[in-house]
């Protein structure tokens, strides 16, 4: 006796019109104009005040910030060279700089990200967009076949931003809260379904976009930076070596360090063990802090 034949149901994967094609590809750049038109209202704001900006930036800074056996987790290509930063350059960047998402008008720069513990330090390196518990996000960041590295630092910096705390945030909050949304760019909003746009106006607003778990999004899909990078640009910008803030996966204490701006300094980050190489760099200071930039194969 044959068994029943078994009809394969028919799935339809896409369904749409070339008129509907048409109709997204028009909303889609609708919404390219919005955030571009929204992120260049307020720089230009921002510009407009930028050298108070970078003053109340350093005068809020933390004093000098040692930290001894923190982790540091990078991708294997990069092993050999776990001090080099170019990893931070590829789209979108980190959550405190721009990656190459659209370097013609955001200069990418670079950022060197290390974490208090080994499990922060792969969790944020492995999934940076979690939006669920902790410990999923770590199971979830155990899944992931990517080759790594990690390997433990320590260091000394001059200045470092802490936006763990609200309070650190009050002074540069108070000199933007005169900021406004042109009355164009909320009636576009309106007529495209978003929400209203709006200016951060407390230091606690400001705290929360930084901690934004979606904070990729912007670049990928509207090649404009997150509210997170634009802060670490100014950061960057006003020769702050660091921005320290917390994991919002683990809840763990991260650091986003700028090499570049170790110069005339007496700041460094440096590996704790001895290298398997003896060509490795393993400190970056105001004198060699431009190694980071290099290639492994150009060393």
């Amino acid at each position: 006796m044959k068994p029943p034949r078994v009809h394969s149901p028919t799935v339809l994967l896409e369904h749409g019109t070339l008129a509907d094609l048409k109709k997204a590809k028009t909303r889609q750049a609708e919404y390219e104009r919005y955030y571009w038109d929204y992120h260049f209202a307020l720089q230009y704001q921002r510009d407009k005040v930028k050298d108070q900006i970078f003053e109340v930036l350093n005068a809020a800074c933390s004093s000098a910030f040692s930290f001894s056996a923190w982790q540091r987790s990078v991708k294997y290509r990069y092993g050999l060279h776990p001090l080099c930063v170019i990893g931070s350059l590829v789209e979108p960047g980190g959550r405190f700089n721009f990656g190459d998402f659209n370097p013609q008008t955001f200069e990418p720069f670079p950022a060197l990200y290390v974490a208090e513990d080994k499990s922060t330090a792969i969790a944020e390196h492995l999934l940076g967009e979690a939006e669920r518990e902790s410990s999923t996000a770590w199971d979830q960041a155990l899944t992931k076949s990517t080759s790594i590295t990690i390997v433990s630092v320590s260091g000394s910096l001059e200045k470092v931003f802490d936006v763990r705390q609200a309070a650190t945030l009050r002074s540069f909050v108070k000199l933007i809260a005169a900021f406004t949304v042109p009355d164009s760019l909320k009636l576009m909003a309106r007529r495209l379904g978003l929400a209203e746009p709006l200016a951060v106006k407390t230091a606690k607003a400001l705290k929360t976009s930084l901690e934004d778990k979606k904070w990729r999004r912007s670049a990928m899909l509207f090649d404009v930076p997150s509210n997170p990078q634009i802060f670490g640009h100014l950061i960057y910008s006003s020769k702050i070596e660091a921005v320290l803030y917390r994991s919002v996966i683990t809840a763990k204490d991260c650091l986003a360090i700028y090499p570049r701006n170790f110069a005339e300094t007496t700041s460094y980050i440096q590996l704790d063990d001895t290298a398997p190489i003896a060509d490795t760099p393993t400190r970056l200071d105001a004198q060699t802090w431009g190694v980071s930039e290099v290639a492994w194969k150009d060393l």
